[in-house]
């Protein structure tokens, strides 16, 4: 009877300091446009938020799992438990690791998610229960229209995480994509006046801060014109 109840004591002890007999209530935070947000986790783990970002998590994480959920975009440094894995919900795919360190892009407003990893190891699981394992270094991208999810090499991983910084790093991504980070990042908003021109393709890094400087250099490498028209208002045009 006495070591069980130094077992059952212990345990109550562990379970205690994990949070196991808390409230499972649930906070979130949302990062408004324009800004970045940081947050500590019960666990120890660290999540950078992006703009746009709305994070969901419990106060206190269960005994056998800690759950998490992403719209938007985070950079996730997850506090390592073999036995306690970290499951980071993104809608139409779950990031299962243990600990590791990666970027996840999951905007509701895009057509793809974005895992990229920078230290460990994850696996990606989608609705069907595909699993996709990712090595550091590797990316995958999940195709919401297709339901398709690729796994390719990163060359410069400054592609996905430049953003950390405030800085800006896009090769050959089309406009669109563009002025939705410019929107989401600078609180600035965009009217196109000709469609095709959202396809055009641009590799730009930089660490500006202005807007309007940022624009100015695409520019310069392109007959797409931004004018200014109030505040945070572009209209997007080219030259004939």
């Amino acid at each position: 009877l006495i070591p069980f109840l130094l077992l059952a004591g212990a345990f109550t002890f562990v379970a205690d300091r994990m949070g196991v007999f808390a409230d499972n209530e649930m906070a979130e935070v949302v990062v408004p446009h324009g800004e970045q947000m940081q947050v500590v986790l019960q666990d120890g783990t660290i999540v950078q938020l992006n703009s746009g970002s709305h994070l969901q998590y419990p106060k206190s994480f269960g005994l056998f799992s800690r759950n998490v959920k992403l719209t938007g975009e985070g950079y996730f440094s997850v506090a390592k438990e073999t036995g306690r894995p970290f499951i980071v919900n993104l809608n139409e795919i779950n990031v299962k690791v243990t600990g590791t360190k990666f970027n996840a892009k999951a905007y509701s407003t895009d057509n793809k998610i974005t895992v990229s990893l920078e230290e460990g190891s994850v696996n990606i699981a989608d609705n069907s229960n595909n699993i996709y394992p990712l090595k550091v270094g590797e990316s995958a991208d999940y195709d919401r229209g297709s339901g398709i999810c690729t796994v390719n090499k990163v060359e410069d991983m400054t592609l996905h995480t430049a953003w950390r910084t405030k800085s800006l790093n896009f090769y050959r991504i089309p406009l669109k994509e563009i002025l939705k980070t410019l929107e989401r990042q600078y609180e600035v908003q965009f009217a196109v006046t000709d469609s095709s021109l959202l396809n055009y393709k641009f590799s730009i890094s930089t660490s500006k801060v202005n807007a309007n400087e940022i624009l100015m250099d695409l520019e310069k490498v392109s007959k797409i014109r931004f004018i200014q028209q109030g505040l945070n208002n572009y209209k997007v045009t080219s030259l004939k």
